[in-house]
This record gives C-alpha cells, structure tokens and sequence, in this order.
C-alpha cells in the first residue's frame, strides 16, 4: 500500500486509545500493543511522537501510560501520516525511480498521480472520531476484538 506500518499502528493505537477514552484512566504500552498487535518497543516510539505533538497525554512510570485527548479525535489522517512518516512516502515514486515527478514521470505516474491525489484528499478530510463513528455503526468492526 501507499502508507508504511508505522502509520497503521498510529491510526489503531489512537483508535484503541479513543474507543477506551470512558475510562479517564492511562493504559499502559504492554496492553495496548497487545490489544491492536504491534510490537511494544516499536509502538513506544510512535507513542512518544504522538505525545511529543499533544495527540495524546503520557504519564511515566508504574501507573503511567497514554490516554486520548481532546486533540486525538481531531486529529486529520494526514496530519498524522507527515508526523509518523516524515519522509512523505506520497510523495516518492511508487517504482522508486529517483527523479520521478510530473516533469520527468515515470511510466506508471499518469497512472498513480491521480489515484494518489485522491488518496491525499480522503487522508485529508478523514479524522480519527470519523473512523470510530464508521465503527459504531459498523456491526462487524475489528475495534470489536480490541
């Protein structure tokens, strides 16, 4: 796909974390990369950008551990691709040609330029409480199992 798995933990992490928001309390990293399957050390780091950029709150220590904010639910699909993929992989050549662009495109460009612009759009204008909203109304939701 277009987006790396360090986004895909970004985008279920922040969903477990709003779907357990009733709670007020802070999850520890053991249980939420159990709960959505990621490897922990992996999901810390992610979890600590996030933090850093105030999506979502952190505590250190025993009893420590992250919960949603107010900013979690707001937060665009693709302001949180650019933080977690500072490398903007929409930006690069799907043939990973290295001077590909709309003056020297590659011969799959016209093909995938538009596809990736419409896919900017939706990651755009989709935010983490629209996903969870398609979640409750979605009867056979994986946030089901998490």
């Amino acid at each position: 796909m277009l987006t790396s798995k360090t986004f895909g933990y970004a985008v279920r992490g922040l969903l477990y974390l709003s779907k357990e928001a009733s709670h007020d309390k802070y999850i520890q990293m053991d249980v939420i990369a159990q709960r959505i399957h990621a490897p922990k050390h992996f999901l810390a780091k992610i979890f600590k950008k996030l933090a850093d950029a105030q999506w979502i709150d952190s505590i250190k220590g025993p009893n420590g551990g992250f919960k949603s904010n107010e900013n979690t639910l707001n937060a665009s699909l693709l302001e949180l691709l650019l933080l977690t993929d500072p490398n903007d992989p929409l930006d690069h050549c799907v043939l990973k040609w290295e001077k590909c662009n709309s003056k020297r495109p590659c011969p799959f460009h016209v093909h995938i330029d538009p596809i990736k612009s419409q896919f900017i759009k939706v990651l755009k204008q989709t935010r983490i409480i629209d996903l969870l909203d398609v979640n409750i109304r979605n009867k056979h939701s994986f946030l089901k199992d998490i």
